[in-house]
């Protein structure tokens, strides 16, 4: 798991790190990485609270 993990990320910093300036500042890109990211952890949280043996309650 944490092999993925650390792909996703570097992945990530591959997407963004390429990004124009004009990019980075436009709404649409922030809000597609928003919802690739952070946003999208909410779905697995059952998941990774079951891994980690930690709650959010």
């Amino acid at each position: 798991m944490l092999e993925r993990l650390d792909s996703a990320h570097r992945q990530l910093l591959d997407v963004v790190g390429s990004l124009s300036d004009e990019e980075a500042a436009n709404k649409r890109y922030s809000e597609k990485i928003a919802d690739a990211t952070w946003r999208h952890y909410a779905k697995h949280l059952p998941e990774l609270e079951a891994f980690t043996g930690s709650s959010s309650a």
